[in-house]
């Protein structure tokens, strides 16, 4: 036995080296270091209380097996053993006959002499606990005296100074995270996709994970979008149930703050972690502007309880500034769609299609690709609308740009020209593969019928860069100029401009035929508003004898 005085000076170097730090991390190493030379253990574990989810969570550890680490991750506090029976007393030392539950097993996998659990109290709260797992079995008489009870009350002050300090380093980290997310946020406040991005790795800052969702709300489909994502794993997205009658339709329907744990429990309608970790956290936060239900943001973690008070309250002001952005970026949005977008046929406009052409041209220059564009006519749809009225009309156009969508490849690009016109772009095509698409747009119209009207046809202005124009303003013109010939030539027809002598056609013969079709589209047009205007000059002189007669 060592001396007293030995002893207290032992006992007064651990103290020391305890209380050295502030840091959390650096005063649990100390804990570890000094308790396993105090008590001759090459096992400890140091548990903190996590009194909010009503657990131990082990903090730090040495000498432990990969098993009773699985074991010691997470331990309840109602978990029957050795930390249930503790009271608020300095040490407790158990025998392993005396054990149950939680330090049975870790008794049993250690191949422990004596367990020994030192509760940490500091201000009358248990801060945690320290686990030793010992072959000494002279301990039991030296961890009953005053030296040992003082160390315990020591380490569980040192440890309740650092969480204080750390939470204080915490907030203000946190805070000044907040603060350059929030003008990140407001960088880009229109771009919706770039808010969403934005908006997930914000999450993954301030609720210390690496896995989290964005769900835009969708009512038309009476679900959620899945807008954006962070560390989930792709091949389980397909079992996210994505509809409302979940915890993030609840939370959205509520409008509050909602939290998951499935202890260890794997729920087929979420997603997994990258490499197909189980989730056993979920925190759900709703995305609410106003009375505006934008969507919901999902934070997950592997770990049990893994979103603590001081979390939350940072996540919900991002979930509040986020709501805010979102509302704007969506509105944004659809104004700009509506400027963009043709009402008639939800096709991208002129303007888009002119910055469009110029952008494929340039890609396709680097590239080496070939490309072409089509400029695509609806035969006498003036007739139409003067027969059958304007609306008739309108969803003449609008069947003809289904048409042309679903016969057109994905990578095509269709936009309302303006009127009955339509312009398209086929990228990576050659000249002989633009003819072959505008002859399949042609037949494709022409075979459908459209009730109480009969067939339609179209006349098509085909052109390939670069075989026959170099430039976008030099394609659209001879696009053009070839529907114009088709119109000419009698419709329902493609022509396409070769400017080549071998073909028997030069380009001064190609300028002579695309003015002569100028002029015929010109004179028809006139024609036809001579006729209109006939017809409402001899309307107006009908309408006044009328009127004159009646008052007579």
């Amino acid at each position: 036995m060592k001396s007293e005085g030995q002893a207290q000076l032992k006992y007064l170097d651990a103290a020391r080296a305890i209380f050295s730090s502030l840091r959390l991390r650096d005063v649990l190493d100390a804990i570890m270091t000094e308790y396993s030379q105090l008590s001759e253990s090459s096992k400890v574990a140091i548990f903190l209380a996590d009194n909010e989810n009503k657990s131990f969570k082990l903090m730090a550890s040495q000498g432990y097996g990969e098993l009773s680490l699985q074991e010691m991750k997470v331990v309840a506090f109602s978990a029957a053993g050795i930390f249930q029976d503790m009271q608020k007393t300095p040490v407790i030392l158990r025998l392993g006959s005396q054990l149950s539950g939680f330090n049975k097993t870790i008794f049993e996998l250690e191949q422990s002499a004596i367990q020994i659990a030192v509760p940490l109290i500091a201000e009358d709260l248990l801060v945690g606990v320290i686990l030793l797992d010992s072959g000494n079995l002279s301990m039991k008489e030296e961890l009953d005296t005053e030296p040992w009870r003082k160390l315990a009350s020591i380490s569980a002050l040192a440890v309740a100074n650092a969480i204080i300090f750390g939470r204080g380093e915490y907030e203000r980290e946190r805070l000044k995270a907040l603060y350059k997310i929030l003008l990140a946020l407001n960088e880009s406040a229109l771009s919706l996709e770039a808010l969403l991005q934005k908006t997930a790795d914000a999450a993954l800052v301030l609720g210390n994970t690496p896995y989290c969702a964005v769900l835009l709300n969708d009512p038309e489909n009476n679900r959620f979008a899945l807008a954006a994502f962070k560390g989930l794993d792709g091949s389980s997205l397909s079992q996210f149930n994505l509809g409302l009658d979940t915890l993030a339709g609840s939370c959205l329907r509520d409008g509050k703050m909602q939290q998951l744990s499935k202890n260890g429990k794997e729920v087929l309608d979420m997603p997994k972690a990258m490499g197909g970790g189980i989730f056993n956290s979920i925190l759900a936060l709703p995305l609410i502007y106003r009375e505006n239900k934008i969507g919901v943001l999902l934070l997950f973690s592997t770990d049990e309880g893994a979103f603590h008070r001081e979390q939350i309250n940072l996540l919900e002001t991002l979930a509040y500034q986020v709501s805010t952005g979102l509302y704007a970026a969506q509105e944004h949005e659809l104004a700009l769609r509506k400027i963009m977008h043709d009402p008639h046929t939800g096709l991208l406009n002129r303007f888009y299609f002119q910055t469009a052409l110029q952008t494929e041209i340039e890609r396709s220059r680097r590239h080496e690709h070939q490309l072409g564009l089509l400029f695509l006519d609806i035969d006498f749809l003036s007739r139409i609308n003067d027969l059958f009225g304007e609306e008739k009309g309108d969803a003449v156009i609008a069947k003809i740009a289904n048409l042309v969508k679903i016969t057109l490849r994905k990578i095509d690009l269709i936009y309302r020209y303006g009127g009955e016109q339509f312009a398209i772009i086929l990228p990576e095509t050659p000249a002989w593969g633009v003819l072959e698409a505008a002859e399949r747009l042609r037949k494709s119209i022409r075979t459908k019928v459209i009730p109480n009207l009969g067939t339609v046809t179209v006349s098509i202005g085909a052109c390939a860069w670069p075989d026959q124009g170099q430039e976008a303003t030099e394609m659209i013109s001879l696009a053009q100029q070839a529907l114009q010939v088709a119109k000419y030539q009698g419709r329902d027809k493609i022509v396409s401009p070769q400017l080549d002598a071998a073909v028997g056609q030069s380009i001064s013969d190609w300028n002579t035929l695309a003015e002569q079709a100028a002029q015929a589209v010109a004179d028809e047009r006139l024609k036809r508003a001579k006729s209109h205007l006939n017809g409402a000059i001899a309307y107006a002189n009908w309408l006044i004898k009328t009127k004159s007669a009646n008052i007579n």
